[in-house]
């Protein structure tokens, strides 16, 4: 009986030992990298400048060329940055689910516009309730991958947000790879 006690304590043990360090190498990238906490917050007026609209017979709106831009503060493990968030998107609307799907190519430059450090990438949007023609909407969710350029070059930020139109009161989360 004690030997069975004793290889079942050994065992439970090597299967903490094999998961915790399952775990620190999940939290590790294989070329080194480090993942830490990121977010973004708006602080200013989100921004649009309109592009080209156009419907289609079966009434789908398709949006191109929008402008947006706002400002923001970028934190990445507990150090905080500003930023100007410029984007370009391209949208589809579906007048029979009401959802706005959006494609946005941004950069966040880190402390103003032209700024030679800051991230660049994808926005992936689809905002619920949407109307075409105040083009407000109830809820959207929202996922970002950007890479780093200048002093940020080889870092990843993957973030996302879901809840209410964005604004002043909204908080993107996620990781950011750290090289």
């Amino acid at each position: 009986m004690r030997k069975k006690v004793i290889l079942s304590s050994s065992i439970a043990l090597l299967i903490m030992f094999v998961m915790l360090n399952m775990i620190s190498l999940a939290m590790a990238d294989k070329n080194g990298g480090q993942w830490v906490p990121a977010s973004q917050h708006t602080t200013g007026t989100i921004r649009v400048i309109p592009g080209e609209v156009m419907v289609t017979e079966a009434g789908v709106i398709q949006y191109r060329g929008f402008l947006q831009d706002h400002s923001g503060i970028l934190s990445i493990g507990g150090t905080s940055y500003p930023i100007y968030s410029s984007d370009i998107w391209d949208g589809t609307f579906n007048p029979n689910t009401r959802v706005l799907v959006r494609h946005d190519d941004a950069i966040w430059y880190i402390s103003a516009k032209g700024s030679p450090d800051g991230f660049a990438g994808n926005i992936e949007a689809k905002a619920f309730d949407f109307n075409p023609v105040t083009r407000r909407y109830i809820r959207v969710e929202e996922h970002c991958l950007l890479q780093g350029f200048g002093r940020f070059a080889g870092q990843t930020l993957m973030l996302s947000y879901e809840g209410p139109p964005p604004g002043p009161s909204d908080s993107w989360t996620g990781v950011a790879l750290l090289k």
